[in-house]
This record gives structure tokens, C-alpha cells and sequence, in this order.
């Protein structure tokens, strides 16, 4: 059988199409691990922040930035999800690989340009930005700088061993001038500043270590074959976040800047949360894109099995966690000025189960399945929903319908692609797996309500709900024999014995 392989710009090979060599749970690994760079960074900056700044300086800054994302979507024109399976299924053999960087590059960067123009003349002719305009032009160096974000490459040739050394880099730098420089509350636009240089520092670190692996191709090449897909991936992302992007607009129209702060608080805690729980299939698009493309039906409905299975182990008791520890948290991270984030918090606590399944079955699946269509259809109805809930919750619940209206479309979302996953494979556990993962969930839950009842400090109580719902977690799922906790236990034992011989 011919075998495919990726090959470096100098002539090295990468590795084989056949059968990646880069193990799938180092790569999970390396994926968490950045993730957890992702919570544990606003998790050392957010308590300091909201103490700092307040409710009111991080509604402004992070209201200023909901509007860049909104050029950001246009900009970007889909190409970071659409760029991962482009270079993941690349023969780079015949040079295609440079020719489909250069390609998506250049595509990049004329959006970027565009888009970036179209905001100066905005925040320079609108009556609103009048007094505001700095933190404006600071906030947009996202934009201007995203002409050299190329971090699908690395996603593409499975580099996340780099992309987590990269991220723990600048997050470091970022931690140290958030503590030097933002020191009072009239420091709100060198907070902007700062967030905007970390993610300018990720974009420069990708380009300078780009000539590692591939190189600029002029010669042959199309990018109107790109237009189509990326067309539908924009229309896509465009839908997606119409609903995670829309409730902090409409907040900030409807409401104050202390909602917005409320609000904006907890939504980051709990993205926070459930980037580095998506990171559970987060790397698996490349693969399967690979194996669906050979026919290798088998082996991605087990991969997906194994993936569902491993996110509900550890997503459901994280909800729960987040529930019922709800109090704690808010005080901890925010103080008690933020004290009416507590039920925000609580609301928003499903949303981490159900985006994680529905990264699996929306991103990966859909996208590895080449299926953009029904991933636009899907999102589409699920803005449609959103822009609803929002205007009829928003006006009488603030924060609280803002997150309610997010929870239930996520849940339609995931419904509605499940739905259209299932016509291609299925994925369908043992019925003993649930009886398992409820037991351990019921379990986890009671635990965590008996520490809660203790009159102690906040962070003791964090800590022995921690240690506690971990012991549970392992102790039963090995008891009861539950898959996927038993998958994750053996191969992480083994990954560690290898090491150490």
C-alpha cells in the first residue's frame, strides 16, 4: 500500500499518513495542558482584576473587545477551522503543503487588511467611540495583527507539544505586566493593552518558528477553490457567534456596564472551563479527517465512542462541581461586590457538558465528515433561537436570561447535530456506562453538598470538594468498572511506565 507522508520544507519527513505516529492522548495531553494554561491564568488574574477594576472597568474593556470579535469573524472568514483539515489531509509530497499555507495565508491576510480598515473608519465616524476611542484602537491590535495568525498549522501537523510551550511563554510575560502595570481602576486600557499583546505575542512567536515547516509558494497557486468552503464556514461561524457573541452586546445595549462586567465574568469562567474540557476532543479533528477519508469507518465511530464516553466521565461531575460550589467560587475569584454572579454561575453550570459534546459532534465530526452545510444549518437555527431568548430574557433577568438563552440553544444545537452525526455512524455506549457515570455523578454531588455545609473557609472548601470529587471519581469508576475512567487510568499508568523505564 502507498504510504503518504508530510514532508518538512527541507526535505525531512514529518510523519506517515498511514498512521500518524504522533500518539492521539500525547496530543490530548499537550492540548490539555494549554488548555489548563487557559484556566489557570484568568483563574490568578480574574481576582485581582475584579478587585482592581470592577464590575464597571471590565464591562467597558471586555465590551470593546465583543465588538473586535465581531470583525474578527469577517476577518478570519473561518480559515483557523477550515486551515486544520486543509493541512491535516495535505499530501505535502508534491509541494502541496506550501501551496495550501500559501493559499490560506494570503486569503488571511487581504480579509484581515479589509476588515481592519473598515474598524478604523468605525471607531473614527461613530458619535459612541467619542472618548473611548484609545481603548478602542487599543483593543483593536487583535485584528490588525491577526493578518499573521497561523496557529492552524501547527493544529494541522498536530505540533501541540509547541503550541504549549508558545502559550506558557506569553501567558507568563502577560501575568507579570498585569501585576507591574495595572495597579487602579483608571488602569483599564493597559489591562486591554496587555490582553491584546498576548494574543499578538502567540500570532509573532507562529510566524517566526513557521520556516520549521513549510514555506511561502507562489507558483500555482488557486485561492478560489478556497472561496466556496470558506464562504460556508464563515456563514458558520458567523451563526455560532451570533449567540456567543450577541448576548454581551445586547447587554451592553440593554443593560450597564456592571451587567456586562456580571455577566462577562462568569462566562469566561466558564469558557475557561470548557476550552480546557473541550481539549478531551479537541485534537481530533485532524485524525479523523484522515481515517474518514480513508474508509476507515470502524475505526472512527470507536474513536468517537471512546471520546463521548471520556467527555460525559469528566464533564458531568464538573458541572455538578460548578453548581453546587457556585457560592465559593464567585467569592473566591470576584470578591463580594460580585455577589449576583452566584446564580449566573449556577445557570451557566450545564453549559460545560453540553458545549464539550457539541465541540465533538460540531467541530470534529461535522468537519472531518466535510458536512459545513449541516454545521451552518445547525448554528444557524441555534442563532435564530438565541437572538430570541435573549430579547425576551434579557430585558427582565439581565445576566441571568443572558445565560439561560445560551444554555438552552447550546442544548438544541447539540440535539439537532447528534441528529445529523448519527446518519453517518453511531454512537451509541453500553447502557452500563450510564448507570456508572450517574452513580459516580450522585455520589460526587452528595460529597459536595456535605462540604459545603461545613462552616470553613471558602477555599477549604474548594479544596476538599476537589480532593474529595477526585478520590470518588477514580475509587468508583475503577469499582464499578466504568470504560472510560478505566481507558483513561491504564493509559495514563502506562504512558508514565514507559517514561520511567
Amino acid at each position: 500500500m502507498l504510504v503518504n507522508y508530510y514532508y518538512l520544507k527541507d526535505g525531512r519527513k514529518l510523519f506517515p499518513m498511514k498512521a500518524m505516529k504522533k500518539s492521539l492522548l500525547v496530543n490530548t495531553i499537550y492540548n490539555g495542558l494549554y488548555n489548563g494554561l487557559n484556566i489557570v491564568f484568568p483563574l490568578v488574574t480574574i481576582p485581582y482584576l475584579s478587585r482592581i477594576l470592577g464590575a464597571d472597568g471590565l464591562g467597558m474593556v471586555n465590551y470593546s473587545r465583543n465588538i473586535v470579535s465581531w470583525f474578527l469573524i469577517f476577518a478570519s472568514l473561518g480559515i483557523p477551522r477550515y486551515g486544520v483539515r486543509e493541512i491535516a489531509k495535505t499530501n505535502a509530497a508534491n509541494n502541496r503543503l506550501n501551496r495550501t499555507f500559501t493559499e490560506l495565508f494570503s486569503f488571511n491576510f487581504i480579509s484581515t487588511t479589509l476588515y481592519s480598515f473598515g474598524y478604523l473608519i468605525l471607531i473614527n465616524s461613530v458619535h459612541y467611540f467619542d472618548g473611548r476611542r484609545c481603548l478602542y484602537l487599543v483593543t483593536g491590535l487583535q485584528l490588525f495583527l491577526n493578518v499573521l495568525n497561523v496557529d492552524y498549522v501547527y493544529q494541522g501537523i498536530e505540533e501541540y507539544g509547541y503550541i504549549t510551550k508558545r502559550s506558557f511563554a506569553v501567558k507568563l510575560l502577560s501575568l507579570i505586566a498585569m501585576f507591574l502595570f495595572v495597579r487602579t481602576k483608571s488602569d483599564y486600557i493597559k489591562y486591554a493593552l496587555i490582553q491584546s499583546l498576548a494574543v499578538a505575542g502567540n500570532y509573532i512567536f507562529n510566524f517566526v518558528h513557521l520556516h520549521k515547516y513549510v514555506a511561502f509558494e507562489f507558483r500555482n497557486i488557486d485561492i478560489l477553490k478556497h472561496v466556496s468552503p470558506i464562504l460556508i464556514l464563515l456563514s458558520t461561524q458567523l451563526a455560532v457567534n451570533l449567540y456567543s457573541l450577541l448576548d454581551t452586546t445586547m447587554l451592553g445595549i440593554l443593560c450597564t456596564d456592571s451587567v456586562v462586567g456580571y455577566y462577562s465574568n462568569v462566562h469566561k469562567i466558564i469558557l475557561t472551563i470548557s476550552t480546557i474540557t473541550a481539549s478531551l476532543g479537541g485534537v481530533m479533528l485532524p485524525r479523523l479527517s484522515y481515517l474518514w477519508n480513508s474508509g476507515r469507518v470502524e475505526e472512527v465511530k470507536s474513536l468517537g465512542i471512546k471520546a463521548q464516553e471520556l467527555i460525559c466521565s469528566i464533564c458531568l461531575p464538573v458541572s455538578i462541581g460548578v453548581f453546587v460550589l457556585a457560592p465559593q467560587i464567585v467569592r473566591i475569584l470576584f470578591g463580594n461586590d460580585f455577589s449576583p454572579c452566584i446564580k449566573t454561575l449556577r445557570i451557566f453550570a450545564p453549559f460545560v457538558l453540553i458545549t464539550t459534546i457539541g465541540n465533538l459532534y460540531g467541530t470534529q465530526f461535522l468537519m472531518a465528515f466535510g458536512n459545513e452545510k449541516a454545521l451552518l444549518v445547525t448554528v444557524s437555527v441555534g442563532s435564530v433561537i438565541n437572538i430570541v431568548l435573549n430579547g425576551i430574557f434579557i430585558p427582565s433577568f439581565q445576566q441571568d436570561g443572558a445565560a439561560a438563552a445560551s444554555v438552552i440553544t447550546e442544548l438544541v444545537v447539540l440535539g439537532l447535530q447528534m441528529k445529523v452525526v448519527s446518519k453517518y455512524i453511531s454512537l451509541k455506549s453500553e447502557l452500563k456506562f450510564s448507570r456508572t457515570i450517574l452513580l459516580i455523578s450522585i455520589a460526587i454531588y452528595m460529597y459536595l453538598i456535605g462540604i459545603q455545609s461545613l462552616q470553613v473557609n471558602d477555599i477549604i472548601v474548594v479544596l476538599l470538594s476537589c480532593l474529595g470529587a477526585g478520590i470518588i471519581f477514580l475509587s468508583l469508576g475503577l469499582l464499578l468498572n466504568n470504560t472510560a475512567i478505566v481507558f483513561l487510568v491504564k493509559t495514563v499508568a502506562n504512558v508514565i511506565k514507559k517514561k520511567l523505564s
